[in-house]
């Protein structure tokens, strides 16, 4: 693919909070434009500090994560501002909202169309009803992706 064709590219991702307990270990990966991509895992498996390093608020300890050709943790403050993963007032963080029934996805849809925005959105399905095995993960995200299925382009 060419690289515009790819809005995330990881190369040689690796990533530990402790170096005997690496997170992530060499992770090569590329996301398409206008794909909608699943990241599946047990708690604690990486998922979030995977979207962590997409959106630029850790550092990887080798390798590189591209959004849009820009290398995340090179980014400034602007920089971070401008893709959408630094919130004032609070500092880092990774946006969460409550799952199924929490959750009106049409306002939250709605809201950003009027707003202008017509970019990527992460979404982040956890729920320990679907942890456990294969079998509950799968149910969790096929749940996720029918409740999700009319805002996808």
């Amino acid at each position: 693919m060419a690289h515009s064709d790819n809005l995330v590219e990881i190369s040689g991702l690796n990533f530990w909070y402790d170096k005997r307990r690496p997170i992530l270990s060499g992770i090569d990966m590329a996301i398409p434009r206008g794909k909608v991509v699943s990241i599946m895992g047990i708690s604690g498996s990486g998922k979030t500090t995977l979207l962590r390093l997409i959106g630029g608020a850790l550092k990887p300890r080798q390798g590189q994560v591209k959004v849009a050709g820009k290398v995340m943790h090179q980014l400034d403050r602007d920089g971070l501002y401008e893709r959408g993963t630094f919130s004032s007032g609070i500092g880092w963080q990774i946006p969460r909202m409550a799952g199924l029934g929490d959750v009106n996805w049409s306002t939250v849809f709605s809201a950003l169309y009027r707003a202008g925005y017509d970019g990527p959105i992460i979404i982040e399905h956890e729920d320990r009803k679907f942890e456990g095995s294969d079998e509950l993960v799968k149910r969790g995200f096929l749940l996720a992706r029918d409740v999700l299925r009319p805002y996808v382009k």
